[in-house]
């Protein structure tokens, strides 16, 4: 059953949000995932990978860093991955081996984050459907849709801690969803963005831009200065 005033409450709180958007940050939040496939494409370009699969790593490293720690991360784990393949039939460098090499490595996100990604890059298959199934793993919410979002979907909206503390109408920091709330936000974002005549994750992109700018950028600075 549908928590409509769940819903209700959380539209108001991100219509807010959007209304405290600048210019910039409206121009830049349309264009973000275009703009990250971009990004993803140089790097499938550059290692001769499919798109696909440069986006499942970037999506499954994603949890808990920056954008710009996201796409090193997962440029790295690539570079290293494909560097390992010429010697992956070694006996020193067997498939257990290989795959320590980079869960040990700290740069690279959570452990089992980085297992997804090696899954990624492992898979024989480059069907998003397939690398999808990899990437969400048993519940991964937040990480599917931020893959298809990055690949060209208009039908997902990518709920992290930062959507979600927009959608509650406060800061939140390492938020914990569960399916339903998940589910819940996401359909308040989809409802705001069919009002404001933007594309669901054009909208999460301008709100969370906008979030940053109000409630992380001063926390660093402040941070910098103590």
């Amino acid at each position: 059953m549908v928590n409509q005033d769940a819903i209700d409450d959380y539209t108001k709180n991100i219509i807010r949000m959007f209304q405290k958007a600048n210019k910039f940050e409206i121009a830049e939040g349309c264009q973000w995932y275009a703009h990250a496939r971009q990004l993803c494409l140089e790097v499938a370009n550059m290692r001769g990978l499919p798109l696909s699969k440069v986006v499942g790593v970037v999506a499954a490293l994603s949890p808990r860093l920056s954008w710009s720690h996201n796409l090193e991360a997962a440029d790295k784990l690539i570079d290293t991955w494909l560097s390992n393949q010429k010697i992956k039939s070694n006996p020193m460098y067997g498939v257990v081996g290989f795959s320590n090499v980079l869960l040990d490595y700290k740069g690279w996100g959570f452990p089992r984050n980085k297992e997804k990604a090696i899954a990624v890059l492992d898979c024989e298959s480059s069907d998003p459907e397939v690398i999808a199934v990899i990437v969400r793993g048993k519940a991964a919410l937040k990480v599917n849709s931020f893959f298809w979002s990055i690949l060209g979907s208009h039908d997902y909206v990518t709920v992290d801690g930062h959507a979600a503390g927009i959608a509650f109408g406060t800061r939140v920091v390492g938020v914990s969803l569960t399916a339903t709330q998940y589910r819940v936000i996401a359909e308040a974002y989809l409802q705001v963005a069919e009002q404001l005549h933007l594309l669901p994750h054009q909208l999460q992109a301008i709100t969370w831009l906008t979030y940053r700018r109000l409630y992380i950028e001063p926390f660093k600075e402040v941070a910098a200065q103590s």
